[in-house]
């Protein structure tokens, strides 16, 4: 099974507020260039469960982010989960991506990796928390979506998702 896992690189978010300097005139959040980045726990979540498939069949993970040279931290992070392969495409040259841009950007990377079987993503970035690129990423390439998964199962060549609904 092929799996691709669309990971966010995030700041930190147990950095201390002395590393921001809001100015409220022109609303500009300045950020001190040598913060930490991390996977957003979201996606670090759908890592763990891309994992736990990969203990219980015969799965290979991708990880992709989307960034900067120096998001490369975070690919080396998710291999050393145990992801078997990573992915940097560089936005240098993209500027400023709403969800919209980035689906795009990442379907367009997934188009030419070629085959896969299931692709993941967290529930939203954990700086944003729009939720939106995992839909509209499956909208892009043409594929069902399934939201707030809780828990996958191998089955014969396919999976079983559990998901959570609005009560429970």
């Amino acid at each position: 099974m092929e799996i691709i896992l669309c990971a966010k690189r995030v700041l930190d978010p147990r950095l201390p507020s002395a590393t921001f300097h809001s100015y409220i005139q022109d609303n500009r959040l300045q950020i001190s260039s040598n913060v930490p980045y991390v996977l957003s726990t979201f996606d670090e979540y759908a890592l763990e469960l891309a994992l736990r498939l990969k203990d219980t069949s015969d799965a290979h993970i991708t990880v992709m982010t989307l960034g900067p040279q120096v998001a490369q931290d975070v690919l080396r992070h998710a291999l050393a989960m145990g992801a078997d392969e990573a992915v940097l495409i560089d936005n240098s040259s993209f500027g400023e991506l709403d969800s919209f841009g980035t689906a795009l950007a990442l379907s367009n990377a997934i188009q030419k990796l070629g085959s896969y079987d299931l692709i993941l993503c967290g529930r939203q970035g954990a700086d944003w928390d729009s939720g939106q690129v995992g839909p509209i990423l499956a909208l892009n390439l043409g594929i069902p979506a399934i939201t707030v998964a809780r828990r996958i199962d191998a089955l014969n060549g396919g999976v079983r998702v559990e998901r959570t609904l609005g009560k429970g």
